[in-house]
């Protein structure tokens, strides 16, 4: 069972023109263990800036890097000159792990998401789906206490978004890690989520299940029904 996530008084802000911009002030929030939490907001409002705090990207840490988290960008960051299944192992080979550990898990992961027939092929030929998976093959070998995913049905056509949304919520049920997801797709958040954030102006306003979030605001709006 893995732990969850707790986010105490969360502040953030960017300079611009040698200006403060407040992203977060004092965000507080805590997010289930072994369950996908949704953050949902419109563009702009640090979905993805919370994302990269967390990973340690805006702001590396090297106690950040002991944590051992996972983050899933929209574009996937595969490497473009390796196969696919170099870029399952690279996170094994950066922790040492034995060449006979690296297969073995290489391949036993590449099994369960159903990657084996694409193993010796590199990413540029792979469909968007093809490479989202990958990258969630990626992001799971190294077996991570929390897993981070930023907007991954963006850059998805209709066809493969639906069937990725199933696949990562199977994936997740059957070998469950903290998962906290950014979007600002409702039908994303909805179709995924076990429990959904509105986040908005710096601060959670909603927390709810997909079904009262459909009853509780206008996700068009990103507005409560009145």
């Amino acid at each position: 069972m893995q732990n969850e996530l707790v986010l105490e008084h969360i502040a953030f802000a960017y300079e611009d023109h040698h200006q403060s911009v407040p992203i977060f002030s004092d965000l507080t929030m805590t997010f289930p263990a072994d369950k996908i939490s949704v953050i949902l907001g419109e563009s702009g409002v640090g979905k993805s800036t919370l994302l990269n705090l967390l990973s340690g990207t805006l702001q590396p840490d090297r106690a950040i890097g002991q944590r051992n988290i996972a983050l899933v960008s929209q574009d996937f960051r595969l490497y473009p000159q390796m196969t696919v299944f170099e870029n399952i192992a690279f996170p094994l080979k950066v922790m040492g792990a034995p060449r006979e550990e690296v297969e073995r898990r290489v391949n036993e992961i590449a099994k369960q998401f159903d990657l084996t027939y694409l193993l010796s092929r590199k990413p540029r030929v792979l469909s968007g789906g093809q490479q989202q998976k990958v990258a969630l093959a990626k992001a799971y070998i190294r077996q991570p206490a929390l897993l981070l995913l930023d907007e991954p049905f963006s850059n998805l056509d209709p066809e493969s978004r639906s069937h990725c949304r199933i696949f990562l919520k199977q994936k997740i049920k059957a070998y469950p890690v903290t998962t906290l997801l950014v979007t600002h797709s409702f039908d994303d958040a909805t179709a995924v989520g076990d429990q959904i954030y509105l986040l908005k102006e710096g601060k959670f306003v909603f927390v709810g299940s997909a079904l009262e979030a459909a009853k509780s605001f206008r996700p068009e709006l990103m507005e409560f029904k009145r």
